[in-house]
């Protein structure tokens, strides 16, 4: 007689439960379609989604001790500088909305899970982007590291969901590398047409350039500007 098959996996909870269970900041907002997903591993998606809402419910708290152990080391610097120079609690106090959404950040060959957040603190929006990976050593804990933000972020990115925008989000940074690495100075050197100056080389009183001389309304070298990429990590409120 066949053993019977294992029963499904329970269902994943939905959000809405998760917001009550740990208790997090109504502020925050994410969508049912925009949380975390792994068939094979409900109950892992369901840690990742408890790490995100626990994440920025720290961060709208305005609370450094549960939000340091959550950041990578250069984020933990950041947030030591804004607790020092007190302006952690001030920024999380004018927060009205936090809107959240969960996608996949490519950078490269390298890929890692990432969440969006669109800031709303009165009339002013923010984005922000963080990728996260469980902490080593740990299968309940997860850091999360800003992503660089490129200047204007927002009008670079359209459509409503987060997958897009994320993925935008990465091929902007892209851009923004490749154009770092061009040279600074782009020389453009002034060329000379022979065939005309043989001509009047061969006339009375012809004077032909010399090798190496420079024709007076020759084009200068072109200064190019090279863009560049801002401080990867930002402070994580402005």
């Amino acid at each position: 007689m066949e053993a019977p098959p294992e029963p499904p996996p329970p269902p994943q909870p939905t959000v809405a439960e998760l917001m009550t269970r740990y208790n997090i900041d109504p502020r925050i907002s994410i969508a049912q379609d925009e949380i975390p997903v792994d068939e094979q591993n409900p109950e892992m998606a369901t840690k990742k989604l408890v790490a995100v809402l626990q994440f920025f419910d720290a961060m709208v708290r305005g609370s450094d001790a549960k939000w340091k152990p959550m950041l990578a080391s250069a984020d933990q610097k950041v947030l030591a500088e804004l607790v020092q120079q007190g302006l952690l609690a001030p920024a999380a106090k004018e927060i009205d909305v936090v809107l959240l959404g969960c996608g996949t950040l490519q950078m490269g060959f390298d890929s890692s899970e990432a969440v969006f957040a669109l800031i709303q603190s009165g009339s002013r929006f923010d984005a922000q982007l963080w990728s996260f990976a469980p902490t080593p050593g740990s299968e309940d804990q997860f850091t999360f590291e800003a992503a660089p933000t490129p200047p204007d972020v927002l009008n670079h990115l359209s459509g409503t969901k987060a997958g897009p925008r994320i993925r935008q989000w990465g091929e902007l940074i892209k851009t923004k590398l490749e154009e770092a690495k061009r040279p600074d100075e782009v020389i453009v050197m002034p060329t000379l047409d022979y065939s005309e100056t043989v001509e009047e080389s061969t006339s009375p009183g012809g004077n032909a350039p010399r090798p190496g001389s420079t024709p007076s309304d020759g084009e200068p070298g072109r200064k190019v500007n090279p863009g560049g990429v801002p401080a990867p990590r930002p402070p994580p409120i402005r």
